[in-house]
């Protein structure tokens, strides 16, 4: 009887299963457990980005939607479009950035919608343009950089305001420290030479191709590796 005790132990510590021990995994059962969490990853991360690509896309087209309501509601007060300075300018500012994914930069325009939808209001001396809420711009280099003498909404008398509550990301300077606006959109932006944050809103209200009797407003948006359109159209 014994004998057979000491047999039973020699099984139980042969077969890993004595006390305090527990069943070891093999190496095809690690395998399957890796498996299975790397489907599960890639699963909450194919769940998970679409609706954070969505949420990016949404966010670009509210910016889209408050941009256009003010150009909207200028024309009414105004009786016209704010002016744009569409490529048919040869003094406005030629500015290369990279669009859908490209590598070679192109020429871009940036219009002076900034000044003209916050209000820009001219000093008496009319030199410059600007008030304690938003950046100035002098006269010259309102011209240089935008091709027009100065904005239309800077009267004193009859200035309005149309975006009231621009967040961090909606208007940035044309290069760093060079204090000239535009408006931009917050979200995924190309790449640029001289601002990889910058993504201004194209205008054209001189020339329209896809809205004639109003304006076009567009820009391209980065989502993910993708490059996106977005526009009044």
């Amino acid at each position: 009887m014994g004998s057979n005790r000491i047999l039973e132990n020699r099984r139980e510590r042969s077969s890993g299963t004595a006390a305090g021990e527990g069943p070891g995994f093999t190496l095809i059962e690690l395998l399957a457990v890796i498996a299975i969490i790397a489907i599960l990853a890639a699963l909450v991360i194919s769940f998970v980005l679409p609706k954070a690509q969505q949420s990016n896309f949404n966010q670009a087209k509210a910016e889209l939607q408050m941009v256009q309501t003010a150009i909207e509601t200028y024309h009414t007060d105004f009786g016209v479009y704010p002016p744009d300075n569409w490529p048919t300018r040869p003094t406005a500012m030629h500015f290369p950035i990279y669009t859908w994914g490209s590598s070679t930069p192109t020429p871009t325009y940036l219009p002076p919608l900034f000044y003209e939808l916050t209000g820009a209001a001219a000093n008496p001396g009319n030199t410059s343009f600007g008030g304690s809420k938003y950046p100035q711009i002098t006269s010259a280099e309102y011209q240089r950089n935008f091709g027009l003498a100065g904005p239309q909404n800077s009267s004193p008398e009859s200035l309005k305001t149309y975006l009231t509550s621009l967040r961090p990301g909606q208007s940035k300077e044309t290069t760093p420290g060079s204090q000239v606006y535009v408006l931009t959109c917050s979200v995924g932006t190309p790449p640029s030479t001289s601002d990889p944050n910058l993504n201004p809103w194209m205008y054209n209200s001189s020339g329209p191709t896809n809205n004639p009797a109003s304006f076009d407003l567009f820009t391209w948006i980065k989502i993910g590796t993708n490059y996106y359109e977005i526009g009044n159209f």
